[in-house]
């Protein structure tokens, strides 16, 4: 913290101090689900048979 009758002195205090934190960099990278074709096909494979089990037994 610096008063503001020392503003005058601050480069000189930023330039005499070594407190250089180092900055931490991190990328993600995510992949939809929708873009996995097995997973895609498999979930609709069995929304598929759902669909067609209920309409042949009339479970409704």
């Amino acid at each position: 913290m610096v008063q503001a009758a020392d503003l005058a002195s601050i480069v000189e205090k930023i330039k005499t101090k070594e407190t250089v934190k180092p900055v931490i960099y991190q990328s993600t990278h995510t992949n939809p689900l929708i873009n996995l074709k097995w997973i895609f096909l498999l979930l609709a494979t069995l929304l598929a048979a759902e669909w067609f089990l209920r309409r042949y037994f009339g479970a409704y």
